[in-house]
Order: structure tokens, then C-alpha cells, then sequence
């Protein structure tokens, strides 16, 4: 019986892993957070997005590294959606900075 199930539980924990998808929420605006995002190798990708919707008091930077090297600047009420075409080049790191920002909540989700 433990051999029927091994496999099920491994697909499970393969599956849920999402090292494809990270979604954040930040209300701490006193340091910068940073998500990481990587391909599967045998998954085919057709498109990078990248999602940030909330509000802050102030200016934020947002960039992004690796495949794409993004800079938004931000500020006020935010729903902002930025995708593009991603065949699996490498990974993406998505880094948020405060700036001048000191409160709000910003929810920040990028998948391949």
C-alpha cells in the first residue's frame, strides 16, 4: 500500500511548490522585500506577468532582473498590470523598494 501512495505524495509536493508563482502583500514599508520567480524544465512558458494593486502614501520602486530588466515608480492608488511573451530564458527577480513611502498595502504577484 505505502508504494500506491508514495507517488501521489510526490506529485502533490512537486506541484505545490510554485517556484513558478509568488504572490506578496506588504504593509511594512521599512525595507525592501524581493521575489524570485524560476522555470520549471519541463513545463512550456508562453508570457510573464507581473500584477501590483493596492495604495501607498508616497513613491515606491519596483524593478525587475534577469529575462527582463523592468523599473516602475509608483505612487497613490495602484492596480497595474505589466505582461509580456517569457519562453523559460531563466529566472526573474522582482524587487521592491519603499522609497518614500512610509504606509499603505500593496499586493505584489508575478507567475511565468
Amino acid at each position: 500500500m505505502f508504494k500506491n501512495i508514495l507517488p501521489f505524495v510526490l506529485i502533490l509536493f512537486l506541484c505545490s511548490c510554485k517556484k513558478d508563482h509568488k504572490k506578496i502583500t506588504i504593509t511594512n514599508f521599512k525595507q525592501q522585500k524581493t521575489l524570485l520567480v524560476e522555470p520549471y524544465s519541463l513545463i512550456p512558458y508562453s508570457m510573464f506577468n507581473l500584477r501590483i494593486k493596492g495604495y501607498v502614501n508616497d513613491t515606491i520602486y519596483l524593478r525587475t532582473e534577469g529575462v527582463y530588466n523592468l523599473e516602475f515608480k509608483l505612487s497613490g492608488n495602484i492596480d497595474t498590470l505589466w505582461y509580456s511573451d517569457y519562453y523559460g530564458e531563466g529566472p526573474i527577480k522582482c524587487i521592491f523598494l519603499p522609497y518614500k513611502a512610509t504606509e499603505g498595502k500593496l499586493d505584489i504577484e508575478i507567475k511565468l
